[in-house]
């Protein structure tokens, strides 16, 4: 297992990169060749059930691969072997259409259908991640667009982002419901969990590892 936490030197400050990462304007930026996952090694977080993640979403028409999808996604629900449930904003070069999917990276398959999206590259979209018991629902701008029963599967874990085939950006990240189980997003509480990437150092403190 390569859980670890990443430490604070002088190059991560004066670059402001951590490996694939680059915090530029308050915002974290994904710029990689290859697919590229970050997610959050924070004690407890595999333990994590029944929350609501969140985060802002931007795909650009940056590409920096030739891979027919490219994709700006969200996970939950990952296990030590950093796979799970990846929610993604999605572009097909082959169609010239954008499209929500949610993929199970622990089966290595999509649940369910591709949902056609009316998008445009650059512009920020809230995906949202609701995990309750076995069910794993998923919103884009607080409207539901996929909900699927994964049987007797845990879905319990950390959570994190990826990209691939293009540059994405991700912020304000916030967890919801790790303290309260059961609680779906609260729209009066404050979250568990909140990631803005104003500066290097918090990121560095949150421990988001490259694990692509």
């Amino acid at each position: 297992e390569n859980f670890y936490n990443l430490q604070q030197n002088e190059s991560f400050q004066n670059n402001k990169k951590i490996q694939e990462l680059t915090i530029e304007n308050e915002t974290a930026v994904l710029n990689s060749s290859n697919t590229t996952l970050f997610l959050s090694k924070r004690e407890n977080a595999l333990n994590w059930s029944n929350y609501t993640y969140e985060a802002q979403v931007a795909l650009t028409d940056d590409f920096i691969s030739d891979a027919s999808v490219k994709v700006a996604a969200i996970v939950a629900g990952a296990d030590s072997s950093n796979k799970g449930y990846e929610f993604g904003l999605c572009y097909s070069t082959e169609t010239n259409n954008f499209f929500l999917r949610l993929f199970n990276r622990k089966t290595g398959k999509q649940v369910g259908g591709n949902v056609v999206y009316p998008y445009s590259f650059g512009k920020n979209v809230i995906l949202k991640i609701a995990l309750q018991k076995n069910t794993i629902h998923c919103f884009a701008d607080d409207v539901e667009v996929i909900t699927e029963t994964m049987g007797a599967e845990d879905i319990t874990g950390t959570v994190g982002f990826r990209t691939a085939g293009a540059v994405s950006k991700f912020d304000n990240i916030k967890v919801y419901g790790t303290d309260e189980p059961g609680e779906q997003d609260p729209k009066d509480s404050t979250p568990d969990f909140y990631e803005p990437f104003d500066d290097l150092w918090s990121t560095t403190l949150n421990g988001w590892v490259n694990t692509a």
